[in-house]
């Protein structure tokens, strides 16, 4: 299946991937393994909230709990309120962004 971890970009001092995992469970194990792999270098997650049982906020709680091998957590999705309630209950470094674009431009100052 396409989408499922894709390397975007592989440098020594940059590695971006793309994955199309669509659930909690799937993101926690993505996170997992990305972090078995990477132990000591910094891993920055997107999660875009696009289906809608996402979008229907069944799954905010265990979201949040499927993100902890993230050092830094990007939100993006439509329902604004939700965004707001996923960063505000997030015990570390949790942020909502309006685009891919902007996520990009962060994520240079950030690493690079």
């Amino acid at each position: 299946m396409q989408r499922r971890l894709e390397t975007i970009i592989d440098r020594e001092e940059l590695k971006l991937f793309d994955d199309f995992a669509h659930h909690p469970t799937a993101i926690e194990e993505t996170l997992k393994g990305l972090r078995a792999r990477y132990k000591d270098n910094r891993i920055i997650a997107l999660i875009e909230i696009r289906s809608n049982t996402m979008k229907s906020g069944l799954h905010d709680k265990s979201l949040l709990s499927a993100t902890s091998e993230a050092n830094l957590v990007f939100w993006k999705g439509p329902d604004e309120d939700q965004l707001n309630n996923l960063v505000n209950q997030s015990p570390k470094n949790h942020n909502i962004i309006d685009s891919v674009e902007f996520f990009a431009l962060r994520t240079k100052k950030v690493c690079c």
